[in-house]
């Protein structure tokens, strides 16, 4: 390019003499080019009024008003230095390192940037409104269409399932900080707990398996939820075991299964204390105590009540209660006479002012002898049973003749008179003139009883007793009172008292549904002796009197 002006070419040097080839010179230089200064003619115009930075234009030998300026590098064609905001593009000019100019000057509005390029994505240039721009707008290299590929940004990139545009956890879409791994769509299982409202609602995550705090479906445990969570308690009972309550699948409501022994009181039950134990105070689930219909330990029988005098007497366990009547006890058992022995009174099993040894009414004429009762109107106490005129025995029970010494008529004896047999056995004649011996129908010093005969089994034993001569008959006497079933105790057996394979402990014939536990009874077609009786569905109890179970072989 040339960079020296045509007047300075034609202005001599000063302090230098003009020598002759100098002035050729310049006379040529100034044939050729003695015109006005214009740019496009090569020389760049520093003085006048056309003064140029630069000309980019060839110089020319001849001058040639056709010659135009011409764009360079580094002058633009109106032969000034270029710049990007001179207004003119030129495109041979490189503002930075970016390129040739593209544009100018710069402006938003037309997308041309400060560099003189236009913007757009691509460009290798971070525009305004680009986060990132590699020159390219291909996918996975961490920018794509100008905005980093990172999770948050709004837009699914490779590698991503969802894209929310934001960085947190917990809404659907996780962030970079979850366990999935960036911008992954959530989901029950994940371990994250997604709770925003826009996506699926989760109560809590536990990795999609049930724990002591979280079901396996992301929802917190309650009893009655529908879902047994083997790790959740719902009470100090223990773990869930079923789910939900119900009374039909037999399911508590704290989610545990009901059963008798399981420590909880349910529905039906009057205790558990966890175990099926007789003699700690709860047997199947109920008290054990005297009148629930159960022969516990420590009980002779059970009639579902602790009322006494219907032949099963009430009380504690602990006193004795639920002990069999019978009498002598004390106790008149009259409540239901057609299933336990009548009594009209109980003195204890002796005579008394009102009542008889074998508990009934003491009356004049009930043909026992009462020596404690006197009848109405009588001198005394009674002295025979029944009045007869034949015995002389008055209607008050009282002999008519006696003390005489003589055996009259309707006596036995008087003194030493026994008649004509003599006394071969030396009894005693009473003062009363009886012979005292057991059948004399009398109550002699050392018999408990005397009802006329020397019989046993009639509820007085006679002389060939096992007990001995007029002894007051009981169950477990081994003598089967049912002599007299009106007037004395009546047995259906006696096998000393204790239970065997045919008889009960209260001298009863053993059956199945006798309301006795007999352990030595085998009911007919049971698979072994009895368990329990009565038989009944709500103990469980069959018509055999074993206990239902699986495994009982029934």
């Amino acid at each position: 390019m040339a960079t020296t002006s045509m007047a300075t070419a034609a202005r001599p040097t000063a302090g230098r003499p003009r020598t002759a080839a100098t002035a050729r010179s310049t006379r040529a230089r100034t044939a050729t080019t003695a015109t006005t200064p214009r740019g496009g003619d090569g020389f760049a115009n520093t003085h006048g009024s056309h003064r140029e930075a630069c000309d980019g234009a060839p110089q020319a030998p001849v001058h040639d008003r056709t010659t135009r300026p011409t764009e360079t590098a580094i002058c633009s064609a109106d032969c000034t230095a270029p710049r990007c905001g001179d207004g003119i593009v030129n495109q041979l000019f490189s503002p930075s390192a970016e390129g040739h100019e593209q544009c100018d000057p710069p402006s938003v509005a037309s997308g041309c940037s400060a560099n003189c390029r236009f913007e757009h994505c691509g460009n290798s240039v971070v525009d305004p409104g680009e986060q990132c721009d590699d020159g390219n707008n291909a996918r996975g290299d961490g920018c794509f269409d100008c905005r980093f590929e990172t999770c948050g940004n709004g837009r699914v990139d490779p590698g991503e399932q969802c894209d929310d545009g934001n960085n947190a956890s917990g809404d659907g879409c996780s962030g970079s900080t979850s366990p999935l791994g960036a911008c992954v769509i959530e989901f029950c299982g994940d371990s994250v707990v997604n709770d925003a409202t826009t996506h699926t609602h989760e109560q809590c995550d536990t990795a999609g398996i049930n724990s002591a705090t979280c079901n396996f479906n992301c929802t917190m445990p309650v009893c009655g939820d529908g879902i047994v969570n083997s790790l959740f308690s719902p009470s100090a009972e223990g773990v869930e075991q079923c789910d939900p309550p119900s009374v039909a699948t037999g399911c508590s409501a704290r989610c545990r299964f009901e059963h008798c022994g399981n420590g909880v009181v349910d529905p039906g039950e009057q205790c558990d204390d966890g175990n099926t134990t007789k003699g700690d105070g709860c047997f199947d689930c109920r008290f054990e105590a005297c009148g629930n219909g159960r022969v516990d330990p420590g009980e002779q029988c059970d009639d579902g009540n602790s009322v006494s005098g219907d032949g099963c007497s009430g009380g504690a366990v602990a006193d004795g209660g639920c002990r069999i009547e019978f009498c002598g006890d004390t106790v008149t058992n009259n409540a239901n006479p057609q299933r336990h022995t009548h009594e009209d009174c109980d003195d204890g099993g002796v005579n008394s002012g009102t009542c008889n040894f074998n508990c009934t009414t003491a009356t004049c004429g009930d043909g026992i002898v009462n020596p404690q009762f006197t009848a109405p109107g009588a001198a005394g106490p009674e002295q025979c049973d029944p009045p007869s005129a034949t015995n002389g025995c008055s209607a008050t029970c009282r002999f008519e003749h006696c003390g005489n010494g003589v055996k009259d008529p309707g006596e036995e004896c008087d003194g030493n008179d026994f008649g004509s047999g003599g006394n071969p056995n030396g009894f005693t004649c009473a003062a009363d003139c009886h012979i005292q011996q057991c059948g004399n129908g009398r109550v002699d010093p050392g018999e408990q009883c005397d009802d006329g005969n020397n019989t046993s089994g009639d509820g007085c034993s006679g002389s060939t007793s096992p007990l001995g001569a007029c002894r007051i008959e009981f169950c477990g006497d081994t003598v089967t009172n049912n002599a007299n079933a009106q007037r004395h105790t009546h047995e259906d057996c006696d096998d000393g008292g204790i239970n065997s394979a045919t008889c009960n402990f209260n001298c009863t014939t053993a059956t199945c549904g006798d309301g006795i536990v007999n352990p030595q009874f085998t009911a007919p077609g049971a698979a072994g002796p009895e368990q329990c009786d009565p038989p009944s569905e709500a103990n469980g109890c069959s018509a055999t009197c074993r206990f239902e179970h699986c495994g009982n072989g029934v």
